[in-house]
């Protein structure tokens, strides 16, 4: 199967620099990065990554917190479990380094631009909107299993 010769990342750089979306912009290896920032109502410095391939993959990618400790991971697991089952858009995990990652998945299927930028922007604001959601459960489970500085010694 050949691919189009159609450049996703270009023209999403093209749809966020017309609609004066903030964003930054990187290429590594094959993909495209763009970090948009979003606002949120429970994290409003929520930093979305949004990866594209030339052939129209993509990946939504963001930290929801970071470096959680070893002890609190068996609780945050039950809640990213349990807000996995409940949005479907999205899934929640804890990485090595113990940062909690929201991820999602999709393909652009279209070349036209104007069916481009209704996916993409539903993709942000869709995404966003439930890791918001997600945000105050996830914080409220770090808090809840966190130790004094002295019991960790």
């Amino acid at each position: 199967m050949a691919f189009s010769d159609f450049d996703y990342p270009q023209v999403l750089e093209d749809i966020f620099n017309e609609r004066d979306l903030h964003f930054d912009v990187k290429q590594v290896g094959e993909k495209t990065i763009f970090r948009l920032p979003m606002s949120a109502k429970n994290c409003p410095g929520l930093n979305v990554h949004l990866n594209v391939s030339e052939h129209g993959d993509a990946q939504l990618r963001a930290y929801l917190a970071e470096n959680v400790k070893d002890y609190q991971r068996d609780a945050l697991l039950s809640v990213l479990n349990s807000l996995n089952a409940r949005y479907r858009y999205i899934t929640l995990s804890i990485d090595s380094d113990g940062d909690i990652l929201s991820t999602y998945d999709f393909t652009f299927f279209s070349e036209d631009e104007e069916v481009i930028t209704k996916q993409v922007l539903t993709m942000l604001y869709l995404v966003s909107d439930i890791m918001d959601k997600c945000i105050p459960k996830i914080m409220k489970a770090i808090w809840s299993t966190q130790k004094d500085d002295d019991e960790e010694d």
